[in-house]
């Protein structure tokens, strides 16, 4: 995402923490400059889109395509969030 708009600009960082899941999508970057093969937004011109199929692989647990994926050594086919997620509650359980 893009913008030349500091308004915008200002949302979409304080936002950005949140903006892959309220996208619905599985990463979300923001960019100072207008991306190659950018398009400008339907509803919101001011806004520069560039949309992408993400290389990483799908969390068995929450399906989303995250980076973390097959790197956690215990839950090698979920993301962070649901690694830990299953910790708590084996650690509950157990």
């Amino acid at each position: 995402l893009c913008t030349e708009d500091a308004e915008l600009a200002g949302l979409l960082h304080r936002s950005r923490d949140d903006l892959a899941t309220l996208l619905i999508v599985s990463e979300c970057v923001l960019v100072d400059s207008k991306p190659d093969s950018a398009s400008e937004g339907q509803d919101c011109p001011s806004l520069w889109v560039r949309a992408e199929r993400s290389p990483y692989e799908k969390c068995g647990r929450c399906w989303n395509l995250r980076p973390e994926v097959g790197t956690i050594g215990e839950f090698p086919d979920l993301c962070r969030r649901c690694a830990e997620v299953v910790a708590g509650l084996e650690s509950v359980a157990g």
